[in-house]
């Protein structure tokens, strides 16, 4: 007997056949030992899916959002730096430049305002620096440039902000969680050693739609803090950082549009980014 279970919409659809050879609908009627037969076979197919389902799951506790996280990450002089995400991220970098610490393909954002601190200190003046961010992308879409840019590039340091384009598509939690775990568990796998900044995605009130946002964005920190925690990466909260300088800043100073990043929002960027690192 085979089974084959799949989900879809958030139920389960089981197919059963009798053998490897023949794959067609059990016929009917059924003996009482085969229906119980059977009967058990499902059951124990959607005990297992059922448990797959809880490991795979984030933490979906409050008190996730309180856990410290204070892992800081170090970087040497002759490391390669990589920074992944959106627009945040590319922020009208040029593709065409495809070499480290090019000013034109670093962009013109936070990646770009870190670069130039870090390179114009004598102490990491051989660093190679790579802005491989891409507007609009959301989480899967960075999944799938893993070999492309990640591996190709072979970082010792890997810095990620990713999610505000999962917020304004209406990606469910648990689709992020997903495929940023995907993402995270390939970096450990194939570059183990390598260092992981996991950056937390951002909003504003004045973004378009920020209260319909909310709700994911609350379970977005929490998935981006268990991944922090199940992986020990450096974990930096910005959404904390930008609600507490926009007390005493104009949101609008902050991020224009709630979402991207205004002169001020890329020195906050800057200067809490750089706060976590061991050197």
């Amino acid at each position: 007997m085979i089974g084959v279970i799949c989900e879809y919409g958030g139920f389960y659809l089981i197919f059963i056949f009798e053998s490897e050879n023949a794959i067609r609908p059990c016929q009917m009627p059924l003996s009482r030992r085969t229906f119980l037969k059977r009967t058990f076979f499902v059951f124990g197919l959607l005990s297992a899916c059922r448990k797959q389902k809880e490991v795979d799951n984030y933490d979906t506790s409050e008190s996730i959002l309180n856990i410290t996280l204070d892992r800081k990450f170090n970087l040497s002089a002759t490391d390669k730096l990589l920074f992944i995400g959106d627009s945040i991220t590319d922020f009208n970098r040029d593709r065409n430049i495809t070499a480290p610490n090019e000013e034109a393909g670093l962009g013109k954002g936070f990646v770009r305002q870190i670069s130039t601190e870090l390179l114009g200190s004598g102490k990491f003046a051989n660093l190679e620096i790579y802005n491989r961010g891409y507007s609009g992308y959301v989480t899967e879409e960075l999944l799938l440039k893993f070999e492309a840019d990640v591996l190709t590039i072979n970082a010792n340091v890997i810095s990620i902000l990713i999610g505000v384009n999962d917020l304004r598509n209406n990606h469910a939690p648990l689709h992020y969680y997903g495929f940023y775990k995907q993402l995270i568990s390939k970096i450990r796998q194939q570059l183990p050693a390598a260092e992981i900044i996991i950056c937390e995605p951002f909003t504003l009130p004045n973004a378009e739609n920020y209260e319909t946002m909310q709700a994911n964005l609350h379970e977005y920190r929490k998935v981006v803090r268990t991944l922090a925690r199940d992986y020990k990466t450096t974990f930096i909260p910005y959404n904390e950082y930008f609600l507490a300088e926009s007390k005493t800043t104009p949101v609008e100073d902050l991020l224009y549009d709630g979402i991207h990043p205004a002169s001020k929002g890329f020195e906050l960027l800057k200067e809490k980014w750089l706060s976590w690192m061991n050197n």
